[in-house]
């Protein structure tokens, strides 16, 4: 493996003998090298080292100022700063870099405790004379940082770790109602309607599905950074609001006539026309349910009481309402009902709590965030082509009986993959810190975790294979039994997105490859779309659930190729002597 650089920005390896240009130092003859990242585009010099010395000689005339005096006038960044940092946070603030000190000066006026570094000595006393400012020092950042955990120095606001703890919390809560209460429901449902009308309601969710993503458009990422941003601007944030909503409305609409088109024209929905309709308004509810908003300015408070109050009303209406299986039309009906009531007080939140207003927004700002969630938008349809397009595939060439056996199969599936979550989502952070700063024990970290992640997913699929029979009756009920083997063929897929997970996930993105691993989903999701239609026009249900299992295999050739290709440590022949290594 040929000697690789990291790209300062994304993590991304580059090749040492890649370098764009040489240039020689007249200052000390020092060359230094122009790399490009293919990953994210940035350009450096190598070394990035900065020699302090270089500033202190005076080498640049006006330089001397630094050495001197301190500067009154503030630079755009700077004022940036203050417009758009909370009025109401204050505490320890670090200065990289502080120059002259007129930074610093201005927010100690403003009540911060202050502190500052720079590489020129000569720059650093004279912040020291003319201020009286004794928490300045020449060093790195490294070597603060050291000097900071030492010291226990914490530069991070009360308020902000407050918010942090209350997100978490939120999260988490929220995460939990999203096993709980579907595990009430499901049992129950599938018990009560059947595989037939189950399969119909799965189908049209699935169908459904395709326009919540167009509405959504990627505005969950996209939108929720700008909010952030600019969450200090009232003004800045009513003008994405009401863009982000007036794209989403249009988009709703053009989902509406698209799906209305599909309806009147093809029998198979003509017939069961209510269904489809009532299970729209989840889009209406998404797209009134403004996440992406409480997402930028850090309340998930009010993501988690809406969501879950969406939750309850549809649980608590499921058995009230739906006892018989003549009932079915009022579970897409109380779905959708939820998400809009949720949706609704959402926005009454929004406009009495956080005082936005809605105004008309100009084209150029519309044009604006349909650009930034494009890439976005783009990713999330690939996604789709997993979680949708074998149901609709299945329910297009054979009917809802069909249908009702292999979403019921997939649904218990989805609860087995859903276990993992909230391990690789702890080890994520710890993955991207240990493969920026120790490559070497990332890799430990990651033999690790397929060594006896694997073991002990194969002990939990072996047990599940053994007693498949067993937990379909008991779960989803007697007249389910051609689930059974749906879900046996199925097994094998969480132990796939766990080693993709790892090599994908907390590898390829961690150091940087993010295009090839959306390139890789999108190639995949490209792959099920030829796939499944033809598996499942040869083998119905079955060809579907191998569709699945052959496209996840793609996936994992893919993450594992790539992954391995720029860390030759992650090979199997490595993770087996590790193993030996570890018995």
């Amino acid at each position: 493996m040929p000697p690789m650089l990291t790209c300062p920005i994304c993590r991304a390896g580059v090749e040492e003998s890649s370098f764009k240009e040489v240039y020689v130092s007249p200052y000390n003859n020092q060359e230094y090298k122009r790399y490009e990242c293919p990953n994210c585009d940035v350009h450096w010099w190598e070394p990035l080292k900065i020699i302090p010395e270089f500033y202190e000689s005076e080498v640049f005339e006006n330089y001397i100022v630094f050495h001197e005096s301190i500067g009154t006038k503030l630079g755009e960044n700077h004022k940036a700063f203050f417009k758009y940092f909370p009025s109401n946070v204050r505490g320890k603030l670090l200065d990289a870099g502080c120059g002259d000190g007129r930074f610093l000066r201005h927010t100690k006026e403003q009540g911060f405790e202050v502190w500052g570094i720079d590489f020129d000595k000569k720059s650093v006393e004279n912040v020291k004379r003319n201020l009286g400012i004794d928490t300045v020092f020449a060093m790195s950042l490294e070597e603060f940082y050291e000097y900071a955990k030492k010291r226990g120095l914490r530069f991070l606001a009360t308020e902000t770790r407050r918010r942090l703890f209350e997100n978490f919390l939120s999260l988490s809560f929220l995460q939990v109602a999203n096993y709980i209460f579907p595990l009430i429901t499901f049992p129950y449902l599938v018990r009560v309607l059947g595989p037939e009308k189950f399969g119909l309601i799965s189908f049209a969710q699935a169908f459904t599905g395709y326009f919540v993503i167009l509405t959504d458009y990627g505005f969950n990422l996209s939108a929720t950074r700008e909010i952030a941003i600019y969450r200090e601007d009232k003004e800045k944030v009513s003008e994405i609001f009401s863009s982000v909503m007036v794209i989403k409305f249009f988009l709703f609409f053009l989902s509406l006539g698209i799906m209305s088109a599909i309806i009147f024209t093809f029998e198979k929905f003509r017939k069961d026309w209510e269904i489809y309709y009532l299970t729209f308004g989840m889009v209406l509810g998404q797209v009134l349910f403004p996440v992406w908003f409480f997402q930028g300015m850090e309340r998930m408070k009010y993501i988690t009481f809406l969501n879950i109050l969406a939750k309850l009303i549809f649980t608590i209406a499921i058995f009230v309402f739906v006892r018989k299986v003549e009932a079915y039309l009022y579970v897409p009906l109380l779905n959708s009902l939820g998400f809009i009531v949720a949706g609704i007080l959402g926005l009454w939140i929004i406009f009495k709590d956080f005082g936005i207003e809605f105004k008309m927004p100009s084209w150029k700002e519309i044009k604006y965030q349909l650009k930034e969630g494009w890439y976005i938008f783009i990713s999330q349809i690939s996604v789709s082509f997993f979680n949708n397009t074998n149901t609709v595939v299945l329910g297009l060439l054979t009917n809802n009986t069909i249908v009702g056996y292999y979403s019921a199969a997939e649904k218990l599936i989805r609860v087995i993959i859903n276990l993992q979550i909230p391990i690789v989502n702890s080890i994520y952070p710890v993955m991207a810190k240990l493969v920026k700063e120790n490559i070497k024990k990332a890799i430990k970290l990651a033999n690790k975790l397929l060594i006896y992640g694997t073991c002990g997913y194969l002990i939990l699929l072996i047990l599940l294979w053994l007693f498949s029979h067993e937990i379909i009756v008991t779960v989803i009920g007697e007249n389910f039994k051609k689930s059974e083997i749906i879900f046996k063929i199925l097994l094998i897929i969480p132990l796939t997105i766990f080693i993709n997970n790892i090599y994908g996930t907390q590898f390829l993105l961690n150091m940087g490859y993010s295009k090839i691993f959306f390139k890789i989903l999108i190639l995949s999701g490209l792959f099920n779309l030829t796939l499944c239609p033809i598996l499942t026009y040869l083998w119905n249900y079955i060809g579907t659930a191998l569709s699945w299992v052959v496209v996840e295999i793609f996936v994992l050739y893919g993450m594992y190729y790539y992954a391995t290709k720029y860390m030759d440590e992650l090979k199997l022949k490595y993770i087996f002597n590790f193993f030996n290594k570890n018995k």
